[in-house]
């Protein structure tokens, strides 16, 4: 696998920093107890997220996952049951760096966040014919325009473009995208056995 040092930039972003933290002010003043849960959670994660973020190759499904769950009990404090995350692993495979995060993060923030009903997103990994495919699915909103959405990632830098561009870089690797409007996404990477 090729060298991905970096491939993902930092998932340490401000806003999210700061709305965290804005969380914990919130709680220090009506629930100390949660405020001191939530800072452990948020530390822990920023540990975490400053050593993986480091890593020279890719890592192994189980590695990602273990990540995850730092991501997943710090969302889970912020957002309560909104924050709906499934997983059924079948296949272990090797990833870019914090792969699964982002696509998590995506599939909350532009999938299901704003849904009215209860959002679900889940993570699998399976063998399908010749390919193992691991898939991050929502049930949010869609997106109208699949190809335009990963044209303007890449152009853009974004994490669905760096992810791409990581991807690439294996040819038995590649990055699919299927969506409907109002019934959700379905990101897969696959990789042929």
């Amino acid at each position: 696998m090729a060298n991905t040092t970096g491939w993902c930039g930092s998932h340490m972003k401000t806003h999210f920093v700061l709305n965290t933290l804005g969380n914990i002010q919130f709680l220090i003043r009506h629930n100390p107890g949660e405020a001191e849960r939530l800072m452990e959670i948020f530390i822990d994660y920023s540990k975490a997220t400053l050593r993986y973020e480091n890593q020279a190759a890719w890592n192994s499904l189980t590695k990602e996952l273990t990540y995850l769950e730092q991501y997943e009990n710090l969302m889970v404090m912020r957002f309560g049951e909104h924050f709906c995350l499934k997983k059924d692993i079948a296949v272990q495979m090797d990833l870019p760096p914090m792969t699964l995060q982002g696509l998590i993060e995506n599939a909350f923030y532009h999938g299901v966040r704003d849904l009215l009903e209860e959002g679900k997103m889940s993570i699998r990994s399976y063998t399908e014919g010749d390919e193992d495919v691991l898939e991050v699915s929502d049930n949010g909103k869609g997106i109208a325009d699949v190809g335009a959405t990963l044209r303007n990632a890449m152009e853009e830098s974004s994490f669905l473009g760096k992810l791409n561009a990581a991807i690439s870089q294996d040819e038995t690797t590649a990055l699919q995208i299927i969506s409907t409007i109002q019934k959700g996404t379905k990101v897969q990477i696959r990789r042929k056995r």
